[in-house]
């Protein structure tokens, strides 16, 4: 799943969610 994010700019940055939660996840586990 994806999730599209506005910045202040106004820009929209398309973020991988699965991705980031995988990141946090093993982040989390090693730390």
């Amino acid at each position: 799943m994806s999730t599209i994010i506005r910045n202040s700019t106004g820009a929209t940055t398309v973020a991988d969610t699965d991705t980031a939660v995988a990141a946090v996840t093993s982040t989390s586990e090693s730390g």
